[in-house]
């Protein structure tokens, strides 16, 4: 089962699936390509970028794999379930884990960067735009954060538990929480 949006790219599209694999596949015949065991259930979309696949699964390890064929060249182990979208930038991937933190590591090789926790657990997945990190979290606050450090630059506080995933528009920051959605400048 596929609960996560698939991503395509070069006419080959990726996905996860609830057997914990991933799976490449022609967009055009649906041929199987390659699939990859990461071991649980997949519940996020990868991100793809520089010739590798970027995805996350239930047991906390988020993975780096080549495009090309599939074979894993990272994992990183968070506390709990993944269920973002990584978000990329020239030499990071930053996501979030049910574990109340954000990571970002580097791309190439997977070593923590920094992390940053909230109070509650965050399945926003995050927006990179320019130098800053922007994500929701069940503890009802909006997070910016400097993308080199992970330091905290604001913080806005909602009135319910934020579990979607904000964009940035023309220097606004959008996120929906409870029955509200709050632009941010």
């Amino acid at each position: 089962k596929v609960t996560a949006m698939p991503v395509v790219y070069n006419k080959i599209l990726y996905c996860g699936s609830n057997d914990g694999y991933v799976y490449a596949l022609s967009a055009i015949s649906g041929d199987l390509i390659w699939k990859t065991k990461l071991g649980s259930a997949i519940l996020s979309s990868p991100a793809i970028a520089g010739g590798h696949i970027y995805i996350g699964d239930s047991n906390g390890k988020m993975s780096c794999l080549d495009l090309d064929k599939g074979n894993k060249i990272w994992e990183f182990i968070s506390g709990a379930s993944i269920e973002s979208i990584p978000a990329l930038s020239d030499n990071k991937v930053v996501f979030t884990s049910k574990d109340k933190n954000i990571y970002a590591l580097d791309n190439k090789t997977g070593k923590k960067v920094w992390s940053f926790s909230s109070q509650k657990e965050i399945v926003s997945s995050p927006a990179i735009v320019d130098d800053y990190v922007y994500f929701g979290s069940k503890d009802a606050n909006l997070y910016c954060l400097k993308l080199n450090d992970g330091l905290k630059k604001w913080s806005f506080t909602t009135e319910a538990p934020i579990t979607t995933s904000p964009i940035v528009v023309s220097g606004c920051v959008y996120i929906g929480s409870g029955k509200k959605v709050y632009a941010i400048q």
